[in-house]
């Protein structure tokens, strides 16, 4: 075949070379390789999401930045035109379905609808004042490093990767303190397409208590509250919708991004190097595996508004297609650690990964995102200086993110550190300092509280371990 969308039903990818099933152990096993291989027949490929759902996967860096910039183009963000929709390819309770079903709010909307749903988010981000995040996130950073110091070793991704998101989401949107321990699982079941339905509907449920709860003044959330203040800016649904999509692109992905970059310098001899010996800041690590090992790698959605040809594979409308930021920034990281160039620098400093989106819809959270991010990293190979690897890495079978399944490491125990008395708050936490962007008492707070010996505190929430409540 060359390509060719049957009338009858979905192709079998087998016929259309190149192919890859994004779902499957093998591919996960080496998706950098797979990648490579799909990308020598052209800068698109068909895949399999699932079991007979075909799809385009944009490979090619520099095409998902065409695509991005011109939202008036060949693609939509209206999912439930494709055709694996209308020709029922996605079935009721398939894995993939919440992932790519149409949402209501900015990430599924072109145009005018999109600027109206986008704006609000963005005055709400506009309320979070970044430097208390910071603070917030370190000192719960130190929290959770601090109880896991006496054991000398660790699994980082259910004790701490997972953990420090939420815990920063929780204060962010007000999150109930019991509901919000289920996020972790139903974020993985979403994202590795596994039992996924179920979980976007838990989710979705979670999402709409959590905004009744700040409309009726029971929540707190800086962000919610912003959004559910805005009269006649977005409905109660788009509100909901709204907060599944930035809970979910700032919890899971932002775990991963931590992970992956401590992965990254755990396995990479050259940047281990480099960041153990204080030439290279460990902030910029992070902006280095957004290049090379993004959390996000197949996705957002797309889907062909009319025939198109791509690099001679033949694209008909109605065609689902999902960008591959994994690939597209496999493509430049390669170009850079080529035998010709060998200066890894030039990517420490580049900013222009895709990983956040482009155009348009390009993340209006990216700098919230890269806060937690790097201060979770930088703040846990300060505690932890010897920390190396104890066991190999275990990747997840998900057909839309790089994400470890474990991260076991190993380090110098010490004892555990003194906490502050039950009840009581230091100068950075919100309860002390306020939400208010003008209050410039939270950075100097966290400064004064960043030496050593005055670092350790109480988690945010009462009661919590790294085993959960």
């Amino acid at each position: 075949m060359t390509g060719h969308l049957s009338h009858d039903g979905p192709p079998d990818v087998r016929d259309l070379p190149p192919y890859a099933r994004l779902y499957s152990p093998e591919f996960h096993a080496d998706p950098e390789a797979a990648w490579q291989r799909l990308r020598e027949r052209g800068r698109v490929a068909w895949v399999e999401i699932e079991p007979g759902v075909p799809a385009i996967l944009v490979l090619d860096y520099y095409l998902i930045l065409s695509i991005c910039r011109n939202a008036t183009g060949a693609w939509t963000r209206r999912t439930s035109t494709s055709r694996a929709w209308t020709e029922g390819w996605i079935r009721a309770g398939s894995e993939t379905a919440a992932m790519i079903r149409e949402w209501p709010n900015m990430l599924f909307a072109e145009g005018s609808e999109h600027e109206r749903l986008r704006a609000p988010v963005v005055a709400a981000l506009r309320t979070v004042d970044v430097r208390e995040l910071q603070a917030y996130v370190e000192q719960s950073a130190l929290e959770l490093i601090g109880r896991l110091l006496p054991q000398g070793r660790a699994e980082l991704i259910s004790e701490y990767a997972v953990v420090l998101p939420l815990i920063a989401m929780s204060w962010l949107f007000g999150l109930d303190e019991i509901e919000r321990w289920r996020l972790p699982e139903l974020m993985k079941r979403i994202w590795d397409a596994d039992g996924a339905d179920q979980a976007a509907y838990d989710l979705a449920r979670i999402m709409d208590v959590t905004v009744r709860r700040h409309q009726q003044g029971l929540a707190h959330g800086p962000l919610t509250t912003a959004l559910t203040r805005q009269p006649g800016k977005l409905t109660h649904e788009e509100i909901v919708g709204t907060l599944v999509l930035m809970v979910g692109a700032g919890s899971q992905p932002a775990a991963n991004l931590i992970a992956n970059t401590v992965a990254e310098i755990l396995t990479n001899t050259q940047l281990h190097l480099e960041v153990t010996s204080l030439a290279l800041p460990a902030d910029d690590v992070v902006h280095h595996t957004l290049w090379a090992r993004p959390p996000i790698t197949h996705y957002p959605p797309l889907v062909a508004k009319n025939n198109v040809s791509i690099d001679r594979v033949f694209i008909p409308r109605g065609t689902l297609a999902l960008l591959g930021l994994g690939p597209a920034g496999h493509q430049i990281h390669q170009a850079h650690r080529s035998p010709y160039n060998r200066d890894y620098a030039a990517l420490h400093n580049n900013r222009g990964y895709v990983a956040f989106g482009v155009g348009p819809h390009q993340c209006p959270a990216r700098l919230h995102a890269l806060v937690i991010a790097q201060t979770a990293v930088t703040t846990l190979l300060a505690e932890l200086r010897d920390l190396h690897l104890a066991d190999q890495l275990r990747w997840r079978p998900s057909p839309f993110a790089r994400a470890l399944d474990r991260l076991d490491v190993e380090f110098t125990p010490r004892p555990f550190p003194t906490l502050r008395p039950e009840g009581t708050h230091p100068s950075w936490h919100p309860r002390t300092v306020g939400l208010s962007p003008s209050n410039p008492t939270s950075t100097a707070a966290s400064r004064a509280n960043s030496s050593r010996g005055g670092r350790w505190f109480r988690l945010p929430f009462r009661g919590t371990s790294r085993h959960g409540r």
